[in-house]
């Protein structure tokens, strides 16, 4: 396969394609090709989580899961393959799980805080029960 690199500006130094930096890190564990995947790579990440989840933190989870899939599947990368595509399925799929995440989080926010009202509510209840039961005791006394 013949490296591809282009090149960012006059001062910087030329960069890898993203298909090999990706093989760089499967191949060597390279940090530094991850780095410069992570630098090029999480800005558009983030802004496409952010348009998704309409929530920063969230995107930002989001982003960072999404690189977290990259590191566990880069060994998995088809050399010649484009990476584009590879990277669009793994961003897709850590904004689903990341909205999935979320929406299971507020359904046990509103499961705790319905239950929490009827706790809220028992104690009323339970008094209405003891004040029945002695006017059915009070009844009973009185008709004997």
């Amino acid at each position: 396969m013949r490296t591809q690199i282009h090149r960012e500006g006059p001062m910087t130094k030329p960069s890898l394609t993203d298909e090999a930096l990706v093989l760089a890190f499967a191949r060597t564990e390279d940090r530094a090709a991850l780095e410069q995947l992570v630098e090029s790579r999480y800005p558009q990440a983030y802004r496409y989580a952010l348009r998704a989840l309409a929530d920063p933190a969230a995107a930002d989870d989001a982003a960072q899961e999404a690189f977290l899939g990259l590191i566990r599947g880069a060994r998995r990368f088809r050399e010649g393959s484009p990476f584009g595509p590879w990277w669009g399925a793994i961003l897709v799929n850590a904004v689903r799980k990341q909205a999935r995440k979320r929406a299971n989080q507020q359904s046990r926010e509103q499961r705790y805080a319905r239950s929490r009202r009827l706790a809220q509510l028992a104690p009323a209840c339970s008094l209405g029960q003891e004040e029945g039961a002695e006017r059915g005791r009070a009844r009973a006394k009185a008709q004997e």
